[in-house]
């Protein structure tokens, strides 16, 4: 399976992988993000490259029960990111991480695959996971 992204990384100091990943996410074209798990939240503008990180506006919208309800996350925004990941956990992926429990000394292995597009989904769920609605309806 390709790499485009890992391939051209390799040999760079870690501060060049942080900077060479953000810019190849300020490139992306606005991805639609969707819901999950009674949130759904948007990319409002970005994402760009700014001073080497990663700028999003987010907005998020959170079910209710009886209705989507807006969140007001205006004083949180932009989020901004260094270093984004372009892995994403899959278990039929064919990028190996092996580690050692530094408790129990067992060895395990992580598999994953380069997904940027994923990778920005979770890194923009995870941003706004402890917002909570009123209760109220939209």
């Amino acid at each position: 399976m390709a790499h485009p992204l890992s391939d051209a990384m390799v040999g760079m100091t870690p501060e060049e992988r942080a900077a060479y990943k953000a810019g190849q996410y300020g490139a992306m074209a606005t991805p639609t993000l969707n819901i999950m798990v009674g949130r759904m939240v948007s990319i409002v503008e970005g994402p760009t490259l700014v001073d080497g990180m990663v700028k999003v506006v987010l907005a998020l919208w959170i079910d209710s029960g009886v209705g989507w309800e807006l969140i007001d996350i205006s004083a949180a925004n932009p989020f901004y990111f260094r270093n984004p990941p372009i892995l994403v956990p899959d278990a039929g992926g064919d990028i190996e991480r092996t580690f050692t429990d530094p408790t129990t000394g067992t060895v395990s292995s992580v598999f994953y695959r380069e997904d940027p597009d994923a990778a920005l989904e979770q890194m923009c769920y995870d941003a706004v996971e402890h917002f909570t609605g009123s209760g109220g309806e939209m």
